[in-house]
């Protein structure tokens, strides 16, 4: 088994991810769901992060960099996600 026999269809569920975010964009009132969704995929990959970096004990700094985008994703989800519905 190689690690290409795990990339595609990791890389194929991320483009689902992405289509799924920008669909979600256009009204994320409607969308609450797909936004929550978003916040806790982001969430999850940033404490992913540092549990690998816990066993490891190191990491590269492409590794570093993904920690800082996945910070960045979770912040403007959570600030984008809307809070009530509208009056």
């Amino acid at each position: 088994m190689t690690i290409f026999s795990i990339a595609h269809p990791l890389g194929a569920l991320m483009l689902v991810f992405g289509v799924m975010y920008v669909i979600a964009s256009k009204d994320p009132l409607k969308n609450k769901f797909v936004m929550d969704i978003g916040i806790l995929r982001y969430a999850l990959a940033f404490i992913s992060h540092f549990i690998t970096f816990a066993m490891v004990g190191k990491l590269f700094l492409f590794f570093w960099v993904m920690v800082a985008i996945d910070l960045i994703f979770l912040i403007l989800f959570v600030i984008s996600r809307p809070k009530t519905a509208a009056a």
